[in-house]
């Protein structure tokens, strides 16, 4: 590298030296993150019942932090997992199941993508209909609302649950699967 060979850089905000995190062309602009994501979280946590004080203080943790409202929130002290999917099962008007039992759900070869991102799983009940358990986000709360207003049908075999509650259940509903398969790895 030689003297000269890069161009001038901005001064850096901050004050951190070498660090410029913006990105080149984007001065003036909002930050991407915050006006669709933060903001639609935050409608959804207000809808929910929650203070404007704590989602404000949320809301500049994520900023700060490059997480979302809702996984801030979620890790905020004295907040409760059941509590909080608890309050979006009230708030789409279906059932909230703190637990799920893990013969309910039908082990597949792809179950286990819901270990790492727990979104939904179907329950198979032996002599009732199948239902779809889902881990609601606060960022999607206001359309799936609104899908359920528009087809009400859809709440009869819908249920929240919490993302602990899915993968414990997933985690026993694979459990055999992932022994036999580790087994036949050794063994090859």
């Amino acid at each position: 590298m030689r003297l000269g060979e890069y161009s001038r850089a901005p001064p850096f905000a901050g004050g951190e030296a070498g660090h410029d995190s913006r990105t080149p062309g984007t001065e003036g602009r909002p930050e991407r993150d915050e006006a669709p994501g933060l903001a639609r979280e935050a409608a959804s946590l207000h809808a929910l019942g929650f203070a404007k004080p704590l989602i404000a203080l949320m809301a500049a943790k994520a900023r700060s932090r490059g997480t979302s409202l809702e996984q801030e929130l979620l890790h905020h002290p004295g907040m409760e997992e059941h509590a909080y999917y608890g309050a979006m099962a009230r708030f789409l008007r279906v059932p909230f199941l703190e637990r799920i039992d893990s013969s309910l759900v039908i082990d597949s070869e792809h179950l286990d993508t819901q270990l790492r991102r727990p979104t939904m799983v179907r329950l198979q009940h032996p002599r009732d209909v199948p239902q779809m358990a889902v881990v609601p986000t606060a960022l999607k709360l206001k359309d799936l609302a609104e899908a359920l207003e528009n087809r009400p049908a859809l709440r009869e075999g819908l249920v929240v649950t919490t993302p602990g509650a899915m993968r414990r259940a997933v985690w026993d509903a694979g459990a055999l699967r992932r022994v036999r398969q580790t087994i036949g790895e050794l063994f090859q």
